[in-house]
């Protein structure tokens, strides 16, 4: 487990949270940068939620967790409301937001990094792996799992 997530608040969608070591364990994480703001965010994450939804209802160890870059609370709890209320996520303002923006070199959002358990980058581009392979959700699922060696 990447260090910084290891001992990271990661809140859950009923609002409770856990470290990260113990939430993610055994799991496909997917770290998800997004903003409100953002248009093109608007229009992918239907597409990542219905791909996380379906895997989950299949029993597939996978979180995604959310990493704003709201300007403000109300933005990011009104977004994370109204489109992805499914998610894991990092509190508003949590201070290992930038950290992980610069860790994982996020330059544009929406961006996607699929990691490993030591936090290294297992798929840089889940954004485009989702919307291209949107219609094989298993086969993108088993291919990040490979990657990831889960």
């Amino acid at each position: 487990m990447s260090q910084f997530l290891a001992t990271a608040d990661i809140f859950k969608p009923d609002g409770t949270s856990a470290k990260g070591a113990e939430l993610l364990k055994d799991k496909l994480v997917l770290l998800y940068f997004s903003g409100s703001y953002c248009n093109p965010c608007h229009i992918f994450t239907p597409k990542l939620k219905r791909a996380y939804d379906t895997l989950i209802d299949q029993g597939q160890q996978i979180s995604v967790v959310l990493v704003t870059k709201d300007k403000t609370i109300e933005a990011f709890q009104e977004y994370y409301n109204e489109k992805m209320p499914t998610f894991n996520y990092l509190a508003f303002g949590d201070p290992i937001i930038p950290q992980l923006l610069e860790k994982y070199q996020v330059k544009l959002i929406p961006c996607v990094r699929i990691i490993r358990p030591d936090g290294s980058v297992a798929v840089k581009d889940g954004v485009e792996d989702v919307r291209t392979k949107e219609q094989d959700i298993d086969g993108m699922f088993e291919e990040w799992d490979c990657y990831a060696n889960i």
